[in-house]
């Protein structure tokens, strides 16, 4: 009784008279001959209404009135008057004119056109008309009384279709066939476009039958030539734009167009005249223009023509003249291929060299100790002068200085040209019988403690009175110096007074007896066997060991001993338990120290070979520690947060957990460990065990990788009041979406409306009837991975649907008053009769049918099989479409 009562409460609110003092008649004035006026005015509950033809007749008492088929005789004043008990009787008069249809339009066009022209239609303008113009597909035109089809095509030639609306009422249809003649693309020109001066410019086009063509260039060029024009002997003033029009059948193409460069000129000359000693090249200079670099062709006389590479614009060629020669440059190409040909002539003038003549080189002195070198020079043109040995030069002849017996000579003349003569080299040895041989010169090391031995390589030759032996000695010559010992034998040690790492010498010398046991050095056939260096090196004293004594397992072993200061490559060698180690420096580093390493370590230094006494020996001894850390495998989270850390903890041991990201590790002493909140990405876990004695002695790593679904982005669409169905793809605004194992799945449907699968990931939302406001619907974007099954993000899609027109045509009331008075006792769908194929079905309380209509005719009535039914709510399910299957529910209240 509640429930009816707050009913009757609301449609008595919504029955008060709410009328304005003139009612206001919506509808077309303008009726099209044989269409159906359509008016209609405010409904009020309660209210009745009379509408009254031009001929005074009531036509239609409910708030709207339909008229189908106007005629001309209908035209005229129409009034309305609403009536209701509690309110003024308002009246509202409109005038309706019914209109002739229009005629079919007259079309006219400026076909035929040419491919490429713009085809133009028109058809008179009428007041109040719309025009639709269709091409030969089908497709919309123009909705103005003129339409353009702009660079027409072949292709579109066919018929043009235009129809008028005037008033509602559509024209028959007018046709005009329109002819696209064959027109031409702006032709194609090809050319070689860098052309150089002098040659010919060539130009080619498509060749059309029939057709004329047009061409135009640089200095008022003009030409009606078919398919190619021939310029000649070019120069700069040929360089430009070149054009052609071609007109074939009535149609002239659009201007195609070429641009012709002209290469620099190209040219060369030489500088001077040159001058070459016999025998030499000559570097001749040229001055080119063009563009470098630039093979150059010159000729020697009558010879052929000789090609060389010049890479600057004033350069030089290399001539290789074999007599006085006049040469002539004759041809230069650049690097564009640009040519010149002409004859440019240089005189090379070839000098005679001065020559050596009357040599000697066998004077010696008295003591056969020294000699002399003489020669006249002749040829070339003096004076002389003469490089090499020195001496004198006396106009014609050269007289040396005295060479030492043995020493080497060379000379050569040069004339008041510089031109040269050939070297002259050699050496002459004053007769001597005596010789100390040769040693080997490979230059000696031994250690302090040690004998050097030379070792000879020639034997020495000597005489009855000569004497032969080695000396010690400290600089070289060895009589500039100290000589510090010698022996007949070659053996030598390390004398107080001498300095390690000092270089020495030892030398062989030969020569008559003194008279002492000596060599005479004033007799000129003494003789030196050539010298050999050698260095001591010291031995290193026995080294010491420093460094730790116990270690834990794992742990990092450093050793030391004494830096060795010295000349030469010094390096370290140690004796460990397990090997032998050489290093380059005074330290030796074991990494994750073992038991195995556990011993006795000694150390030797070597310098140069020379090595020093084993040092004493070094222990290390190893701690015992506990089993090694282990923690579990590494992992994979797919799309999960929480890590449940695990790891052992042998007997007295402790035990911490680090990482090398960020993430903070709760209660990191503990082998379990439960960590939330992990971001994508990877991380790497530590467990590090420690003793007593033994800080970190172990440690193990875990390295998870989480795996999270690419994100879903929320996307907002707009349903326009003239469409129906809207494409949606959710993966547009997505990261990830190319993707190809990537697919959107429904979580969540629309909160109105249908949503259909187009496509994998394309759906097709569908208006929902008399709805505008925001619908929403929520997706999944889940990505298959080799390491995870599926990963989803979720996001929602925002639709907002913007009111339908044809929805403003349906009023669905919440209730009748069913009692015969004549108001409100049929259930009226205000606009059901723009829905011809709809259907209502309305059932009671406990879901009988207990009405149903199609299509629905506003009949019911509040009863069934004609008999009144009790008051309540019934519950309707309107179809408005059969097609579409678009369906309203709804409750109705049934009042007496």
């Amino acid at each position: 009784m509640q429930m009816n009562f707050i009913s009757l409460l609301i449609l008595f609110f919504l029955s008060q008279p709410q009328l304005s003092a003139d009612p206001i008649i919506s509808g077309d004035t303008i009726v099209c001959l044989g269409h159906t006026l359509e008016l209609e005015v405010q409904f009020i509950n309660g209210a009745t209404y009379e509408w009254q033809n031009p001929a005074g007749e009531t036509v239609s008492v409910v708030h709207s009135l339909s008229i189908p088929d106007m005629q001309f005789d209908q035209a005229g004043m129409y009034t309305v008057t609403i009536n209701h008990e509690s309110c003024p009787n308002p009246a509202a008069v409109v005038e309706i004119q019914v209109a002739d249809p229009p005629t079919a339009p007259l079309i006219t066009d400026n076909a035929p056109v040419c491919a490429g022209q713009n085809l133009e239609l028109s058809t008179p303008e009428l007041p109040n008309a719309a025009y639709l113009w269709l091409d030969p597909f089908g497709n919309i035109l123009s909705e103005t009384h003129t339409a353009t089809v702009e660079n027409i095509q072949e292709s579109q030639a066919g018929i043009y279709t235009l129809e008028v609306t005037r008033y509602g009422c559509t024209s028959p249809q007018s046709f005009t066939e329109a002819e696209i003649l064959s027109g031409q693309s702006a032709p194609v020109l090809t050319a070689e476009q860098e052309v150089c001066p002098g040659d010919t410019i060539r130009i080619f086009a498509p060749e059309i039958s029939g057709a004329e063509y047009f061409w135009e260039g640089p200095g008022d060029f003009s030409s009606p030539a078919v398919g190619e024009v021939v310029i000649h002997g070019v120069t700069e003033e040929n360089a430009g734009i070149y054009g052609l029009i071609i007109a074939a059948d009535g149609c002239i193409s659009p201007v195609g167009t070429i641009e012709i460069s002209i290469l620099p000129a190209v040219g060369g000359t030489w500088t001077e005249d040159v001058q070459v000693c016999a025998g030499l090249s000559a570097e001749a200079e040229v001055v080119l223009t063009g563009v470098a670099p630039f093979e150059v062709f010159f000729s020697e006389g009558e010879n052929g023509s000789i090609a060389e590479l010049v890479n600057e614009s004033t350069g030089a060629v290399t001539l290789f003249p074999t007599g006085t020669t006049e040469y002539s440059l004759n041809r230069v190409i650049d690097a564009n291929g640009c040519e010149w040909e002409g004859e440019e002539n240089l005189q090379v003038t070839v000098l005679n060299n001065p020559a050596i003549a009357n040599f000697s080189d066998e004077v010696c002195n008295s003591i056969n100790t020294e000699y002399l070198v003489q020669f006249d020079m002749v040829g070339g043109t003096p004076p002389y002068h003469v490089v090499g040995t020195l001496g004198l030069v006396n106009e014609e002849q050269f007289i040396s200085e005295l060479l030492p017996s043995g020493s080497e000579y060379v000379f050569q003349v040069r004339d008041a040209n510089d031109c040269r003569s050939d070297f002259i080299n050699g050496f002459h040895t004053c007769a001597c019988e005596t010789s100390a041989g040769a040693i080997d010169q490979t230059p000696l090391r031994y250690c302090t403690n040690e004998n050097a031995v030379v070792h000879p390589a020639v034997a020495p030759t000597l005489d009855s009175d000569d004497v032969f032996y080695y000396i010690l000695h400290d600089v070289i010559p060895f009589q500039s110096g100290n000589i510090l010992s010698e022996f007949d034998t070659p053996f030598f040690e390390f004398l107080p007074g001498m300095n390690a790492g000092q270089t020495y010498y030892v030398t062989a010398v030969a020569g008559t007896d003194d008279g002492t046991g000596k060599v005479n050095f004033s007799d000129v056939c003494a003789d030196v066997s050539g010298t050999v260096e050698v260095i001591f090196t010291e031995q290193p004293a026995a080294p010491e060991i420093h460094g730790p004594t116990n270690l834990c397992p794992g742990d990092f072993l450093a050793l030391e001993t004494q830096l060795y200061a010295g000349e030469g490559e010094i390096s370290y060698v140690w004796t460990t338990p397990n090997s032998v180690f050489t290093t380059a420096g005074p330290d030796l580093f074991i990494e994750d120290f073992a038991f195995n390493n556990a011993g006795n370590y000694s150390v030797e230094i070597e310098i140069n070979g020379c090595r020093s006494p084993e040092s004493a020996a070094f222990a290390v001894s190893v701690n015992e520690a506990g089993a090694p850390a282990q923690t579990a495998a590494d992992t994979v989270l797919c799309g999960g947060s929480e890590l449940l850390l695990t790891a052992n903890l042998p007997e007295n041991t402790t035990g911490i957990w680090t990482t090398d990201s960020d993430i903070e590790v709760p209660q990191a002493e503990s082998p379990i460990v439960r960590i939330t909140d992990l971001s994508p990405g990877e991380a790497v876990f530590y467990w590090s065990l420690s003793t007593a004695d033994c800080p970190s002695y172990s440690a193990d790593s875990l390295v998870v990788r989480t795996e999270a679904a690419a994100p879903a982005e929320d996307d907002f669409y707009t349903l326009a009041e003239d469409e129906t169905f809207l494409e949606i793809a959710p993966f547009a605004n997505d990261a990830g979406r190319e993707n190809p194992t990537r697919f959107v799945t429904v979580t969540a449907p629309p909160t109105a409306g249908q949503l259909s699968p187009l496509d994998a990931d394309i759906f097709e939302f569908k208006r929902p009837l008399c709805f505008a406001g925001q619908v929403e619907f929520t997706y999944a974007a889940c990505t298959v991975t080799g390491l995870c099954p599926m990963l989803c993000d979720t996001a929602v899609v925002t639709i907002e649907v913007l009111t339908d027109p044809r929805n403003s045509y349906l009023f669905l009331p919440d209730g009748i008053t069913a009692n015969g008075d004549g108001l409100n006792d049929y259930w009226v769908i205000e606009g059901i009769e723009k829905y011809q194929n709809s259907e209502l079905v309305i059932v009671n309380q406990a879901g009988q049918v207990i009405f149903s209509e199609k299509p629905y005719t506003n009949s019911w009535n509040g009863e069934y099989r004609g008999k009144k039914l009790p008051e309540g709510a019934y519950y309707y399910i309107l179809k408005t479409d059969a097609v579409s299957k678009e369906i309203l529910k709804g409750r109705v209240y049934l009042f007496r």
